[in-house]
């Protein structure tokens, strides 16, 4: 958002439109990649069951039981943070291996403590749903697009 409000005060200064910033504004990366991104969950909303991850009490270590894990070897194989070639026992409840791995990258991507631990915050990423993660990329485009005039 710093980038965007930064842009829209530097263009609106130089005296250039709103259209005139919305067309160049399509050609910024950062504009193009949340274009894609909105493109990629819409399409994973549609593919997406919702289903929602257990609560847990303490956060879940690596090489702990916990019931969610088919749901979480699902739900991060969709993300692309479980790569397709990701050995996971079928129907296992054990969280170790690629899937701690994957989790981590979850982490990376949504600004968690990178630990590979299942607490709190890193449930609550996990278990937004995909149409609340498509809403939040359309109004980042949005803003995007809300230059002044």
């Amino acid at each position: 958002m710093a980038k965007v409000g930064l842009l829209a005060v530097a263009l609106s200064g130089l005296g250039v439109t709103r259209e005139a910033g919305v067309a160049w504004i399509k050609d910024f990366p950062d504009y193009r990649r949340t274009v894609e991104a909105l493109e990629q969950y819409r399409r994973l909303a549609l593919q997406d069951d919702s289903e929602r991850l257990p609560n847990v009490r303490k956060p879940i270590d690596p090489g702990d039981s916990y019931d969610g894990v088919p749901r979480l070897v699902r739900l991060l194989g969709m993300l692309g943070d479980l790569p397709d070639a990701a050995i996971v026992p079928a129907n296992s409840r054990l969280y170790g291996g690629p899937i701690v791995e994957a989790v981590k990258r979850f982490q990376a991507r949504h600004g968690l403590e990178i630990d590979g631990r299942i607490g709190t915050a890193t449930l609550a990423q996990l278990n937004t749903p995909l149409d609340d993660r498509v809403r939040q990329l359309e109004l980042a485009l949005e803003r995007w697009r809300s230059l002044p005039r």
